[in-house]
Parts: structure tokens; C-alpha cells; sequence
């Protein structure tokens, strides 16, 4: 008992510190001493206990986070989901002056290598650079999930799409080794139900690896070449337009492109079917859209001469409206000599 006493005495004459904290008890007299050892015992297990929890939860959370990650293949305390109405700038330094270098669209992911002055140097893709902090979210498993969708690649030199999940199934498709398809990752005795060309079909599980597939940045080349490509395929059905049209006669003044048009009547209406309204006047054509250079030419873009205009359909050749003789034609090889202007509308 007078050992007890002493222990009390010695504790109640200052702190006891646990885990880093401290609990302190002021000095008592000799006949308060079981007291003050209760009251010391009571807040000793309390802070043990607080410790515990907070440990626990602890551990709980990273036990989460590392069965996130397991599932979408990625270190979510490094991942940013960017959450804009459109895209942000990805940026050459940490400055709004600088250089974009890219665009990571809405929900877009991009992993996180650093962090300076509100600012989140990234790698998303091709794409390395920084983006503003306000416009991405980082480590934030359910808008990660909500990214993400679930890819089959195919790992067998061609694989079968069938119409249902069994061999016996007639062919939809046939998909080459190394190629991407949309699923559910939903497997069913062996079958995994795809997606191939818009059409829905099963492809057998054995011969397709599940991952999970985010939206990268696109860089400042590929969303030039992206352009491009959209520009080539608005031009080329431009020209297909054109072509429907040949052999119809032409009209001085006319702007049918059944009943008849001049050369800057036909083009100008061929244009009118895609939204784009332009002027009757083959002199005046030469000032629409943009120039382009004789090496850039491609189908759709307009090729002006004095005095005349038609639209290139390519392969070397234009559709236009020739003269009262030979009405709406083809003309091949093109006469380069004479070009005034090439114009682009797309």
C-alpha cells in the first residue's frame, strides 16, 4: 500500500506523457492520493483508447484505399480528376502566361508528380505539364470509379464476336489480336459481352484481358491532327456532295443544282447543304475561308481562277460547272497554272 502511495505521489507531481501527448495531474494531499490515481488511470485509458480509434479507422482506410487501387489500377492519392465544364490547359511551367502544351478534358485523370504554389505538375498520356489546382480533384476514389470504364483486350492472334454467349452462335465479328473492347466486365460461364462497331456481341473470357481505361490529356499534336482529320472528312463529303450533281446543266446566273447553276452558283449551293453561307461571285470566293497552299489541297477546299471556280474532289480532279456545253463535270488533271486562290471552309 505505501508502494502504491509513493507511485501515486511521484505521477501526481507532473505529466505522464503518452504517445507524444501529455496528461497532467496536479499535486494532491497524501489522503487523496487513490483518487488522483483513479482519475489519472480513467484519462490514461481514455487517451489509449482515443489512439486506438483513430488508429484503427486509420488502418481501415488505407485497407480501403489499397482495395481501390487493386481494382482501378492506379495510386489514388496521386491521381487527379480533372472536373471542368470543358478542358483546362495543361501548361509548359506553373504560370498562366506560359505555353499550353495540351488540354486534359472533363474527367479526364492525369497522375500527380508534384506540387508547387496552387499549381499540380502532371502526366496524363503524352502530355507532361502543370495544371491549376482548382480545376482537378486529387485522391478521390468514387470520381476515380466514375472515370473509369472497363476495356477486353484481345490477347489471341483473331478472335470470334459472337451474336450470343455460345460457340454454337453465328460470327458477328472479327476482332485482330491487340485490339480494345468496350464491356461491363461482367463474366458469365465464360463469356464476356463486348461491344464491336456499335453492335453488341460475346467474346469467350480466355482470350481477352479486363483493365480498366481512363480519358488522357490530348496533346497540342494530336489535337491539331484531330482537327485535320475533321476538316479532311467535312471536305471529302463536301466533294461526294459535289459529285452527285455531275452531268446537270449549267445556267449563267443559275444556282440549282438540279435545274442548273453558274460556277460560283454551284459552288455556293453545294456549300448551302452543309450550313455555310457564301457569296455569288467567283472573285469574291477567293476571299472566303482560309489560303491554303497547293501541296495542302484536299477534297472540298474551293480553287479559284479568273473568272471561274469549282470545288476539288481530289485525285487530281474538279467538279464544277463547266460552261452551257458540257454543264456540271468532272475535269482531270486539274489546270494548277491557272490557280488564283485555294480556299478552306472546314
Amino acid at each position: 500500500m505505501q508502494k502504491s502511495i509513493r507511485t501515486a505521489a511521484c505521477l501526481a507531481a507532473g505529466a505522464v506523457l503518452i504517445s507524444g501527448g501529455a496528461i497532467t495531474v496536479n499535486a494532491a494531499p497524501a489522503d487523496n492520493h487513490l483518487q488522483t490515481v483513479t482519475a489519472l488511470s480513467e484519462k490514461i485509458h481514455e487517451k489509449v483508447s482515443t489512439e486506438v480509434s483513430i488508429a484503427a479507422k486509420s488502418a481501415e482506410k488505407i485497407k480501403q484505399i489499397e482495395e481501390a487501387e487493386k481494382k482501378l489500377g492506379v495510386d489514388v492519392e496521386k491521381t487527379a480528376v480533372a472536373q471542368v465544364n470543358d478542358y483546362v490547359n495543361v501548361r509548359k511551367s506553373a504560370s498562366e502566361k506560359s505555353e499550353a502544351v495540351g488540354k486534359l478534358y472533363d474527367n479526364a485523370v492525369a497522375t500527380v508528380e508534384n506540387e508547387k504554389d496552387g499549381w499540380y505538375q502532371i502526366k496524363s498520356g503524352s502530355v507532361k505539364g502543370y495544371v491549376k489546382a482548382d480545376y482537378v480533384k486529387v485522391g478521390d476514389v468514387k470520381l476515380i470509379e466514375s472515370a473509369a470504364s472497363k476495356v477486353a483486350t484481345v490477347n489471341t492472334t483473331t478472335l470470334k464476336v459472337r451474336e450470343k454467349a455460345s460457340t454454337d452462335a453465328s460470327v458477328l465479328n472479327l476482332v485482330a489480336e491487340g485490339e480494345k473492347l468496350k464491356t461491363s466486365g461482367k463474366e458469365e460461364d465464360g463469356w464476356l459481352k463486348v461491344s464491336v462497331d456499335g453492335e453488341t456481341g460475346y467474346v469467350s473470357s480466355e482470350y481477352v484481358e479486363v483493365s480498366m481505361s481512363y480519358k488522357k490529356a490530348v496533346s497540342k499534336a494530336e489535337e491539331e491532327k484531330k482537327a485535320e482529320k475533321k476538316q479532311a472528312s467535312a471536305g471529302s463529303a463536301v466533294a461526294s456532295y459535289a459529285g452527285q450533281f455531275v452531268g446537270n446543266p449549267y445556267v449563267w446566273g443559275g444556282t440549282s443544282l438540279t435545274n442548273g447553276a453558274d460556277c460560283s452558283g454551284f459552288v455556293m449551293s453545294v456549300y448551302a447543304h452543309f450550313g455555310v453561307s457564301l457569296p455569288h461571285s467567283s472573285s469574291a470566293l477567293r476571299g472566303v475561308g482560309r489560303s491554303v497552299s497547293l501541296s495542302e489541297i484536299q477534297p472540298g477546299d474551293i480553287v479559284c481562277y479568273s473568272g471561274h471556280v469549282g470545288i476539288y474532289a481530289g485525285n487530281n480532279t474538279l467538279v464544277h460547272a463547266s460552261n452551257k456545253k458540257d454543264g456540271i463535270k468532272y475535269t482531270s488533271p486539274v489546270n494548277y497554272r491557272q490557280i488564283l486562290a485555294i480556299r478552306r471552309i472546314f
